[in-house]
């Protein structure tokens, strides 16, 4: 059908009459081919009940992940809510022109006519009367579908708004994670030190404890060397000592030796000397006998 039809001024009466009951059919057409492919009322029903039903399954177990995935199911909606509007719209504007062109068909009437033939002026009205009811009902369908968009943006910001307050939580936490590793790997890095430290004053005490051992192993070297060293002096003076005294009991006994030998000497001397006097008495008694 012609949608861009004009009311001819031209015709009479009746004719006149058909042409709006024509241009209402139009309308009437326009209205079930958008129904056929667009059921607003059962799509608004169905659409809003499935988002609650999602936001509420996810409602106690909502991450960001879940936000998301509903953001874009929400999105799908939106498309598709979109496409019904397009729909509508184009429709909208086919009624609109032929609703406008109805009502310039009935002004022309009334105007040409006034009060002659009620009935025919009131069947004019009531199809002005059902082509504004149908623009209406466009109308109707469009501001439920605005109304859904508006409703669905709103869910997307507050469902927006809800993910930036768990992103916020989940940086406050990473930030407090990272933190604690943070703390963490400084309080092991002082452990490190720390020990480092303490393995570094324990080798420095073994060193100087080693140190001292050594210094008084040399020390106790050093004077068991002094001590032997000492003993072999004394050992080495015992020794001369004994020596001296064994060279001085040689002596002695040299001295005693050579005492007796004089003294034997002296006996045999004097046993001698005693022995010549005998005989000398005995030769001297000899001497006198004879």
């Amino acid at each position: 059908n012609n949608i861009k039809q004009k009311f001819s001024s031209n015709l009479p009466l009746k004719e006149k009459l058909f042409q709006m009951e024509e241009m209402l059919l139009n309308i009437n057409n326009i209205m079930n081919e958008t129904k056929r492919i667009s059921n607003t009322d059962a799509y608004t029903n169905i659409t809003l009940q499935d988002i609650e039903n999602n936001k509420n399954k996810e409602n106690n177990n909502m991450n960001i992940e879940t936000i998301d995935k509903l953001i874009d199911h929400i999105k799908i909606h939106n498309e598709k809510i979109q496409a019904e509007i397009l729909i509508i719209d184009d429709a909208k504007r086919k009624v609109k022109e032929i609703t406008d062109n109805i009502n310039k068909a009935f002004n022309e009437i009334t105007e040409n006519y006034n009060n002659e033939n009620n009935g025919v002026i009131k069947s004019a009205k009531n199809i002005v009367d059902e082509a504004t009811y149908l623009n209406n009902e466009l109308d109707k369908f469009l501001l439920k579908l605005n109304e859904l968009l508006s409703h669905n943006n709103n869910d997307i910001k507050d469902l927006g708004d809800e993910k930036l307050i768990l992103k916020e939580e989940e940086e406050r936490k990473e930030r407090e994670r990272l933190e604690k590793a943070k703390q963490e790997e400084e309080r092991k890095e002082r452990e490190r030190i720390e020990k480092e430290k303490q393995e570094k004053e324990r080798l420095e005490r073994e060193k100087q404890e080693q140190l001292k051992k050594e210094a008084l192993k040399k020390q106790e070297q050093e004077r068991q060397e002094q001590q032997q060293k000492e003993e072999a002096l004394k050992r080495q003076e015992q020794e001369r000592l004994q020596k001296e005294e064994e060279l001085k009991r040689q002596e002695q006994e040299r001295l005693e030796r050579e005492k007796q030998e004089q003294l034997q000497k002296e006996e045999e001397l004097k046993r001698q000397e005693q022995e010549r006097l005998q005989k000398e008495e005995a030769l001297k008694r000899q001497e006198q006998e004879r």
